[in-house]
């Protein structure tokens, strides 16, 4: 009978402690899962929400899969809200890589948004000032520094076909059997049709000075200086001299990084 005792106690202890286990490690899951919400909805992390997360996982048991199953979908959907409001600054990029790093999140589960991530980061290097210098083609001149160079196409509007519009076959009178007359019949005018084609084909330079298109059948130089304005659009990059649009298709090419690094040249030249 003692033996009995003994064993029945024995096994309620475990109980008692198994349960006491069960509500820690739900207690546990709920602190963090009420963490991980909060940074959610406020759809940014915070220095203080890092200290805070380091402060719970000291406190709380939080095994690496709830670690994982809930600071993977976190760090996406902070990451998707910090691009769309247009706050993916290096503060924040610092912050999402140590929020990253506090919960051992392996690189393997986000390598899209690492690569992500780490383009924003050379755009905001390149948006600070930080233009990397680059290997041209174009032979530069004195104090002339090349920031920008890539393969490209010339496009220029071009008649790509003609139709004729307005003819008339007229109207035909029997006026006997056998015979009859077709007047009013005209031939119409001819009208071309215009579109944007490929017209060359070569680089595009852009320096601290100016943008040189060197093509295997033209040359095209605009002076910083003369430039009026430029816009991208995609893959598409035009240029205003003079009231004379040039426009370029840029080939292979990131387009984020490749907007950067205009906009600062030309902020540059402006002062």
């Amino acid at each position: 009978m003692g033996h009995l005792k003994i064993l029945l106690s024995k096994i309620r202890l475990w109980l008692k402690n198994t349960q006491a286990n069960r509500r820690m490690a739900i207690e546990s899951r709920a602190v963090f899962a009420n963490k991980i919400s909060q940074i959610e909805k406020q759809q940014y992390i915070s220095s203080q929400d890092i200290i805070d997360i380091e402060q719970i996982l000291e406190r709380h048991k939080i095994s690496q899969w709830q670690k994982n199953g809930l600071g993977i979908p976190a760090y996406r959907r902070t990451l998707k809200a910090l691009i769309s409001n247009g706050f993916l600054n290096n503060s924040n990029i610092y912050n999402l890589e140590r929020f990253k790093e506090v919960l051992k999140i392996k690189p393997i589960y986000l390598q899209n948004e690492s690569k992500i991530v780490e383009k924003q980061r050379t755009v905001n290097l390149i948006s600070s000032g930080n233009l990397p210098l680059v290997s041209t083609n174009l032979l530069l001149k004195k104090d002339e520094t090349a920031y920008f160079y890539e393969i490209a196409d010339l496009l220029e509007e071009r008649v790509i076909g003609r139709q004729y519009v307005g003819g008339s076959s007229g109207v035909s009178f029997r006026v006997a059997k056998g015979v009859s007359f077709r007047v009013g019949a005209s031939r119409g005018r001819s009208v071309s049709e215009r579109g944007t084609v490929v017209t060359d084909n070569g680089s595009l330079t852009i320096t601290n000075k100016r943008i040189v298109f060197v093509g295997a059948n033209k040359t095209i130089t605009i002076k910083l200086e003369n430039l009026a304005h430029y816009s991208m659009h995609g893959e598409i990059l035009s240029f205003s001299d003079r009231g004379k649009n040039k426009t370029f298709q840029l080939l292979n090419c990131d387009q984020d990084i490749t907007k950067a690094k205009i906009d600062t040249i030309v902020r540059r030249f402006q002062g």
